[in-house]
């Protein structure tokens, strides 16, 4: 064959078969491999002989792309021109006279964004532990190592106002009577405790007691009966004789008027004539001092609501209708304050004694007349302010004065300064027990002064 003609035949063949460019996988590759899109067919400049480029791989995890989509990318829009916007809340421009093109929107969060977080609550209020409880019992106080409840207390004013026949409008009073008199009894027992007396020599008196008072009920059932309707029973009415029995050893002891535990005598209870003589011409000299008085009183107490001023303008109400001619009295046993069944009425009274107790309410009977209306006054329950009280004074009484000329005279004046001088020695001996003990609440009484 001619070479000319082998070689157009060559290039014929050439020119007919599909060309393979490097990197195109066949059916022989791997299947791992992705296969390649189909290549577009040569040039005419392929066919006369010029090179054919190499095609380009595809893009890593991106699928091949067909004639077609290579064909829409070279016809659409540079990214940011007018019609790439089209369609995304822009309108293309269409000339001179065409509108603005209108704000951007703002872009909007993202589909997962949590919302967000609320400001933190305030901290709750913290809880009263108290809340909800009432107090059943509690120690009200205690002297030296001896306790005494609540509950004993309210025993005792109950008991109180049993005896007494008062109402419960004093119940604050009593209460502070009852706790008083409750430190005073436990400060006796101390001290006659502590003078050291047999014990046996105690429960003697202490069983003999209870044995009489058994026979003067009529028996046992009756006595128990009796106590019953006081609200005792026997193991307290036992406890009671056994105070009963060192208050009075320590009280003889400290008077004179019994032996102390050595079998001797260690206070002098004489008291001579002359000196009683000087106790009677003083009196007479300060008789007009000696006044007493009796009157008719509305106390009403400044622990209801509204306080001490609500207090004052109801009592300035009640003297108003006083002055209109209700009765005092009546009106006295309606709003309470005063024994029932007295209807105010006051039993004499020393004005020296009111004066040191109420100086506002002394003052006012120190220069009244009978049957004259006080003012609303202060009223005062162991040195503090307690209420307010209207007075009104009935009868005024100046102490007689006994002579000393007779003997019957001189006996009673010598009796009655043995009794002055043994109470006074009762106060400073129970200031020196006050002085030496331990006694809670503090500053529940005041200590007894060392001179009448």
């Amino acid at each position: 064959m001619n070479p000319f003609a082998f070689s157009i035949f060559v290039l014929c063949l050439a020119a007919a078969a599909p060309s393979t460019p490097p990197g195109t996988v066949t059916q022989g590759n791997p299947g791992n491999q992705e296969p390649q899109k189909p290549q577009e067919p040569a040039s005419p400049d392929a066919a006369q002989g010029q090179p054919t480029p190499p095609a380009k791989p595809p893009a890593s995890g991106k699928p091949p792309r067909s004639r077609e989509d290579r064909l829409e990318d070279r016809l659409a829009p540079e990214p940011g021109s007018a019609a790439n916007t089209a369609g995304k809340g822009s309108v293309p421009e269409a000339g001179a006279d065409s509108a603005a093109p209108a704000p951007e929107a703002t872009p909007a969060e993202p589909a997962g964004t949590p919302p967000p977080a609320p400001p933190p609550a305030p901290p709750p209020a913290p809880e009263d532990p108290k809340a909800g409880w009432q107090t059943f019992n509690s120690c009200a106080l205690i002297v030296n190592e001896e306790p005494v409840t609540l509950m004993d207390l309210q025993r005792g004013v109950q008991r109180r106002a049993a005896l007494q026949k008062r109402g419960g409008r004093d119940r604050e009073v009593m209460f502070s009577e009852e706790i008083v008199d409750r430190a005073r009894i436990l400060l006796e027992m101390q001290g006659g405790k502590d003078l050291g007396f047999n014990p046996e020599q105690v429960d003697r008196f202490v069983r003999q007691k209870l044995k009489e008072d058994q026979e003067q009920a009529g028996s046992i059932t009756q006595f128990a009966a009796e106590l019953k309707q006081e609200g005792l029973n026997s193991f307290e009415r036992k406890e009671e004789y056994y105070a009963r029995v060192h208050r009075l050893l320590w009280e003889e002891s400290v008077t004179g008027r019994g032996a102390s535990p050595g079998g001797r005598v260690s206070q002098d209870s004489y008291v001579r004539p002359g000196f009683a003589l000087f106790v009677q011409r003083e009196a007479a000299r300060r008789q007009d001092q000696s006044r007493s008085v009796k009157a008719t009183q509305i106390v009403l107490r400044a622990d209801g609501p509204g306080g001490a001023e609500r207090t004052r303008q109801r009592l300035e109400d009640l003297r108003r209708r006083i002055e209109n001619g209700e009765d005092m009295g009546e009106l006295s046993e309606q709003v309470g304050g005063c024994v029932p069944g007295t209807k105010g009425l006051t039993d004499f009274l020393s004005l020296q004694g009111l004066s040191a107790a109420n100086p506002a309410v002394g003052a006012f009977l120190d220069k009244a007349e009978p049957g004259e209306l006080s003012p609303s006054l202060e009223f005062m329950v162991d040195g503090k302010p307690a209420g307010y009280i209207l007075v009104r004074p009935e009868e005024y009484k100046v102490a007689k004065i006994p002579p000393f000329d007779d003997p019957a005279g001189q006996r009673n004046w010598i009796k009655g300064q043995a009794q002055r001088e043994a109470d006074l020695r009762v106060q400073m001996g129970l200031g020196k027990l006050l002085e030496a003990a331990y006694v809670w609440p503090p500053n529940l009484f005041q200590k007894p002064a060392a001179t009448p």
